[in-house]
């Protein structure tokens, strides 16, 4: 199954967008990045990464999330923002979690984020992007392998995404 994602986080950004247009349209049917966070990423990132970006909205595989002022996606934006009633967040934050929410999309995102449990808000992380992926035949070992090659792997010992997945699939 290909995933309809929201990306608002440098890391998983950079390691999506370096990786070859032709795999992540295997792996996702539709990429949403909010606007705030998509004008930092444009200040951020390098120059291939940014051609990168420019060829998906060309292909229509990634849209910059922006609302209406008058829609229940503003609304909870503002109650996000501003903190009454709830903690306060940051804009990109608060953008992702009300576009996710409205637009039944995915966050994908390396860490554990609370708010997906507190918005009933799916999370994939980006090695479970790889995995689901790989176990549904959406991508090859070499392709997982070069998207892992990108990706920092925090807290654990697998050098290879085939070190990894031969890992679980023993359990």
């Amino acid at each position: 199954m290909k995933h309809k994602i929201l990306i608002f986080e440098n890391d998983c950004f950079e390691t999506l967008f370096s990786t070859d247009i032709e795999i992540l349209n295997k792996i996702c049917s539709e990429i949403v990045v909010p606007i705030f966070s998509f004008e930092d990423f444009q200040y951020t990132t390098n120059k291939k990464i940014i051609d990168a970006i420019e060829e998906c909205i060309s292909s229509k595989l990634l849209t910059v999330g922006d609302f209406y002022h008058d829609t229940e996606e503003y609304q909870l934006y503002k109650k996000l923002t501003k903190g009454k009633n709830c903690v306060c967040r940051g804009k990109c934050e608060s953008m992702a979690i009300s576009l996710a929410k409205f637009k039944n999309l995915t966050i994908l995102s390396n860490n554990n984020l609370n708010f997906c449990k507190e918005f009933h808000i799916q999370r994939l992380s980006m090695v479970d992007l790889i995995t689901n992926a790989y176990l549904n035949n959406l991508i090859t070992i070499e392709e997982a392998e070069l998207i892992w090659s990108k990706l920092i792997v925090k807290s654990n010992n697998y050098t290879t995404f085939t070190q990894f997945i031969s890992t679980k699939m023993e359990t």
